[in-house]
C-alpha cells in the first residue's frame, strides 16, 4: 500500500486513531477498523493498559508484519508508541468473529499474541495479498469487507450461542448463567462446551467481561457504591476486588490516569 492517509468516512477520529465501520452485513463479527498513526499531538501516556474485550484482532504493520490477539479475558499493558511507531491497520472482531472466520476451536487462542501465520498460513497469505494489492485505506477496506463476507459464510455461530450472547449483552453481564442454559433450552455443560468454542472464554468469564466494560462506560464520578450495585455486586468491597483483578488498580486510580487505559466502546 502507497498511500496512508484515510479519506473516507468514519465513526470517530482522535489524534492517533480513526475508527472505521464494516459494512451492515459484517457488523455482527467486525467491530470497526482501526488505523493508528503518528501526529503532531504527543501521546498522552507512556504504557497502555488494554481492557480485556473476549475478541480478537488482526493488525497489519507494514508490508510484513501481520499479527493476530485472541480473546482476551485480562488485562495487556503495552508501551505507548503511537508518537513513534508507523501507521497500523486493525481489524477488530466482536467476540465470536474470530472464530466466524478462522473456523478454529478459540479456546486455545484465549489471550493468544502471535503473527498471523500461526493462526493460518492460508489466510496469513491470503490477506497479505490483499493488504500489498490495495492503494489506500479506502481500497484495503472495500477489499477486506469483500474477503470476511466470503469468510463468514463457512463457519457460522449455532442460533443457541447466538441466543445465549444476546441473553447476557442484553442484562450487561448482570444474568446467571443458569438462566442462560435455562431460556436456551441447554444444558450447562453445553452452554460451556459452546462458548468455549466459538467464543473462547466460558460463559461465565465472558459475561464478567461485558459487565466490567458496561460498568466502565458509566464511570464518570466517584460514586462507586451506586455503581457496584448496578453492576450487580454484593457491595462495593467486592466490586473493588474484581475491579482490581481485571485493571491491577482501584477504581479511584483508574478515574485519575483515564489516558493510561484503553477499552473497546463500540463492541459491547
Amino acid at each position: 500500500m502507497k498511500n496512508f492517509d484515510y479519506k473516507g468516512s468514519y465513526i470517530n477520529k482522535t489524534d492517533h486513531h480513526i475508527y472505521i465501520a464494516p459494512t451492515e452485513e459484517l457488523k455482527d463479527i467486525i467491530a470497526h477498523y482501526t488505523i493508528t498513526f503518528p501526529s503532531e499531538v504527543p501521546a498522552s501516556s507512556k504504557l497502555f493498559h488494554i481492557i480485556p474485550d473476549a475478541s480478537g484482532c488482526f493488525i497489519f504493520q507494514g508490508r510484513s508484519r501481520r499479527d493476530f490477539w485472541g480473546p482476551m479475558s485480562e488485562i495487556v499493558v503495552l508501551e505507548n508508541d503511537l508518537q513513534k511507531a508507523p501507521a497500523r491497520f486493525f481489524v477488530e472482531f466482536r467476540p465470536g468473529g474470530l472464530y466466524q472466520i478462522s473456523g478454529l476451536h478459540q479456546k486455545k487462542l484465549v489471550n493468544q499474541r502471535q503473527q498471523l501465520r500461526y493462526l493460518d498460513v492460508q489466510l496469513d497469505e491470503e490477506l497479505s495479498l490483499l493488504y500489498q494489492s490495495c492503494k489506500d485505506y479506502e481500497q484495503l477496506i472495500k477489499a477486506f469487507n469483500k474477503y470476511f463476507t466470503g469468510k463468514r459464510k463457512v463457519n457460522l455461530l449455532p442460533a443457541r450461542l447466538i441466543r445465549a450472547k444476546e441473553i447476557i449483552d442484553q442484562d450487561h453481564g448482570n444474568v446467571s448463567l443458569e438462566k442462560v442454559a435455562s431460556d436456551c433450552h441447554l444444558s450447562s455443560r453445553q452452554l460451556l462446551r459452546d462458548f468455549h468454542n466459538y467464543i473462547g472464554l466460558s460463559g461465565k468469564e465472558y459475561a464478567k467481561v461485558v459487565r466490567f466494560n458496561y460498568l466502565l462506560k458509566q464511570i464518570e464520578e466517584d460514586d462507586f457504591l451506586s455503581l457496584a450495585l448496578q453492576g450487580g455486586y454484593f457491595d462495593q468491597a467486592h466490586f473493588n476486588k474484581v475491579f482490581k483483578q481485571i485493571t491491577k488498580t482501584t477504581p479511584k486510580k483508574y478515574l485519575s490516569n483515564l489516558a493510561d487505559f484503553y477499552n473497546e466502546i463500540y463492541k459491547f
